[in-house]
């Protein structure tokens, strides 16, 4: 039976576009004509552009799999920020004290413990990477799934039919396909919310990722390539609502408190 594609990944996110970008890199699967659905492919952003807020920090074993993909070089260009240490602390110990559980690079041996790096950079370089492989991007969503023995065939939303031997679902955590696929999931509430912005601390952040453990859920710190902290503040709803209403001052105030102070006031 003739196919359309090999592969067809339904999904543009890092994993979708990652798992492109590594079909496409690895000899043995560089062969296999693959196409990544997504209907809004992320684009590296200008050099002058602000930071987005929306940052993960990678491990040294997601990096090394980034640069399998080729991504790696871009994702640098855009100033990615290594980070050497973690410090993690509960509500009653101190950052650097008793409670506290602190990881260094130099005493694994490693340059880094990994990089901060900002989603849509990351999304980009690999989306970037696959096209660069021979990987097909269609800027389009799935609206129908048919199986068969043979092979899988998906109707985008405007209407094209695609077959393919394999169909991978990486899209999203409301995955449409895994839906029309019927394969069932179950799920429930943790009962938080995040607060993330960007914030200047009065100390340096010392290439360190802090975080502190509260009754309501984690506080980190993550540090930037240009000085400032990337917060990630998990709390419940109604303290998530509180914090992003109150000004910039009582939000400093708040947000310098529920981290011990480690870096000084937040700003």
């Amino acid at each position: 039976m003739k196919r359309d594609f090999d592969v067809l990944v339904a999904g543009g996110g890092m994993v979708g576009a990652g798992c492109a970008a590594l079909l496409g890199a690895y000899r043995p699967t560089s062969s296999l004509r693959v196409a990544i659905l997504e209907p809004k492919p992320a684009c590296l952003p200008a050099a002058d552009e602000p930071l987005d807020l929306r940052v993960s920090a990678l491990s040294r074993a997601s990096q090394r799999v980034v640069e399998r993909a080729g991504a790696w070089p871009a994702i640098l260009e855009r100033g990615a920020s290594p980070y050497q240490r973690m410090t993690v602390w509960d509500k009653v110990g101190s950052p650097e004290g008793d409670g506290s559980i602190s990881f260094d690079a130099a005493s694994l041996g490693e340059p880094d413990l990994g990089h901060i790096v900002e989603n849509r950079t990351l999304q980009a370089a690999l989306t970037d990477r696959a096209v660069a492989h021979g990987v097909t991007l269609l800027r389009t969503g799935v609206a129908a799934l048919e199986l068969d023995v043979n092979a899988a065939t998906l109707t985008t939303t405007e209407g094209r039919r695609l077959s393919a031997a394999l169909v991978i679902a990486a899209d999203g955590g409301n995955s449409v396909v895994r839906r029309l696929a019927g394969i069932e999931t179950q799920g429930w509430e943790y009962g938080q919310h995040a607060v993330v912005t960007h914030l200047r601390p009065s100390r340096s952040h010392r290439e360190t990722a802090w975080q502190r453990f509260l009754p309501t859920g984690p506080l980190a710190l993550l540090p930037l390539a240009d000085g400032r902290v990337s917060l990630v503040w998990s709390t419940t709803p109604e303290r998530a609502a509180e914090l992003v209403a109150l000004s910039d001052d009582d939000f400093a105030d708040a947000v310098t408190e529920a981290s011990a102070a480690v870096l000084g006031r937040l700003i």
